[in-house]
């Protein structure tokens, strides 16, 4: 996958102007890595409905739609480079923000080991929202990677810094029976204090929704959210991640 990747990257680039020779690294990568934020700039990569599905294409679940040209540049010098878990590590110890942003998102495109697994989870307990975010949105690597542990303490992040579920890649598929425990929960603590529920959660706990859980519903009677959580529960894999989508 990492020749078509970068083959990928590379085109992408180029098609917006980027000069062949600007692609290429020189000196440590650490450095190289910063040169092309200074070289690229943060314009947003942009990418077309078709290049997004070519994304897709290489990597289900991958839609690098936020990224920016320096994202791809860096992403493009990881992978040409032959970049492993552990440079990783060494990358990641000295990087400013947007080069951490830049080298989270690369991460599904890396070959998997047990040094990217540990830097991953560094990762997700960031305090900087973006970094969190380049891990947990728009990637299949969560999805196709992390435990059962894992996994549900980042859906649970998501919502304790009012991020949004909507872009985790998987979330129908890795729904779980100690998430929707916890979910439910934090359904009963929100509405105790008077706070709005994210009506992504309804998503996650649908399937189970069994006995007095079902009650949570109640204040919903007649709402969308509903009707989707109900049929969810009735008809499991019935409802598609955009019918939620349509409800924000």
């Amino acid at each position: 996958m990492t020749k078509d990747a970068c083959t990928l990257l590379a085109g992408w680039l180029q098609a917006r102007g980027v000069p062949a020779d600007s692609l290429q690294g020189g000196g440590s990568l650490d450095f190289a890595l910063a040169k092309q934020g200074r070289r690229l700039g943060h314009a947003p990569l942009a990418l077309t409905d078709q290049e997004l599905a070519a994304a897709d294409h290489l990597l289900a679940g991958w839609r690098p739609a936020d990224w920016t040209l320096a994202d791809a540049g860096r992403a493009y010098l990881l992978l040409s480079g032959g970049a492993t878990g552990a440079q990783m590590q060494a990358l990641c110890r000295t990087a400013d923000g947007g080069a951490l942003i830049s080298l989270y998102r690369a991460a599904p495109l890396l070959p998997y080991d047990a040094a990217l697994d540990w830097q991953l989870g560094e990762g997700l307990r960031s305090s900087i929202r973006e970094v969190f975010e380049a891990i947990a949105h728009h990637s299949p690597l969560p999805q196709r990677r992390f435990d059962e542990h894992r996994w549900n303490h980042m859906v649970l992040k998501v919502l304790f810094i009012s991020s949004s579920l909507t872009p985790i890649v998987g979330l129908d598929a890795r729904r779980n029976p100690a998430l929707a425990d916890t979910l439910f929960d934090h359904i009963a603590e929100r509405r105790a204090a008077g706070r709005a529920v994210d009506v992504q959660v309804w998503r996650c706990v649908a399937p189970y929704l069994h006995g007095t859980h079902r009650d949570l519903l109640a204040p919903l009677q007649g709402s969308q959210a509903a009707r989707l959580a109900q049929q969810e529960y009735d008809i499991p894999g019935s409802v598609s991640a955009a019918d939620w989508a349509h409800l924000i």
